[in-house]
């Protein structure tokens, strides 16, 4: 589990290093702390949700489903309601540009999220793998 937690958020983390240089360079130095903003709200509550649909793997589908549907909607609900209050209460998040990276960073933790958890366990006997 720690494995995969630690995959999301070096994943999230090297994403964010690319976007933001590739951002300064096109936008200014506005666009680094835009993102980094960005990444950080969405990457708290997917690492949160993913702990839990984690968590719950070896139970019952009923469960797993609970957790990967409500923590969807709860990841949602938090990274919309915390953009909405950093928006607010930071002047320099005050454009479109920042609701952009908020965008594109909840999509790119949400799919690297779903692949970790979807992933088979290496230790589980007959678990098939995904190869290229």
């Amino acid at each position: 589990m720690r494995q995969r937690l630690a995959g999301l958020i070096v994943v999230t983390l090297l994403l964010w290093a690319a976007a933001a240089w590739i951002g300064q360079r096109l936008w200014g130095e506005s666009a680094v702390i835009q993102s980094a903003a960005a990444m950080l709200l969405c990457l708290v509550p997917a690492v949160g949700t993913m702990a839990w649909a984690l968590a719950v793997r070896s139970r019952s589908n009923g469960e797993q489903m609970l957790a990967m549907l409500g923590g969807v909607g709860l990841r949602m609900f938090l990274v919309l309601g915390l953009g909405l209050a950093a928006y607010h209460a930071v002047p320099l998040l005050q454009s479109e540009a920042f609701w952009i990276w908020l965008l594109v960073f909840y999509l790119v933790t949400l799919g690297l999220e779903m692949m970790m958890v979807l992933l088979p366990d290496a230790a589980t006997p007959g678990a098939e793998r995904i190869t290229t």
